[in-house]
């Protein structure tokens, strides 16, 4: 029996959970209700029939949005919400936007705090 999937299906599904992640975004549901997303994400990988790491990532990608929210723990969740959470930080910083304690509209120090947490 296999106890924990492979580096090399780890890598597949991270890749999966990565074109999924932000697919929820793009429905009425999340638009209508925005504080749903990510759970919707989940709930949308789930009935396609995706891995439940995968489904998890959809939602945990998002983790942690405040100083109380849990960090992910899954591989792949943490490997999405790294991603995710970086590439909004180096983004930002390219086109010379850095996060401030004082005015954040971007939530570019929640991203930070995010990583450093997650790590």
């Amino acid at each position: 029996a296999v106890i924990s999937p492979s580096r090399g299906e780890i890598t597949a599904l991270v890749a999966r959970a990565a074109v999924l992640a932000k697919a929820d975004l793009q429905t009425e549901v999340v638009g209508e209700f925005p504080e749903l997303q990510g759970a919707m994400g989940r709930k949308y990988a789930l009935l396609q029939g995706e891995d439940a790491s995968v489904a998890a990532a959809a939602e945990e990608h998002y983790k942690p949005q405040g100083p109380s929210d849990r960090v992910p723990t899954d591989p792949v969740s943490v490997a999405v919400a790294l991603a995710d959470k970086l590439d909004t930080l180096t983004g930002f910083w390219a086109i010379d936007e850095k996060p401030t304690g004082s005015k954040d509209p971007f939530a570019l120090r929640r991203a930070a705090l995010g990583v450093v947490r997650i790590l």
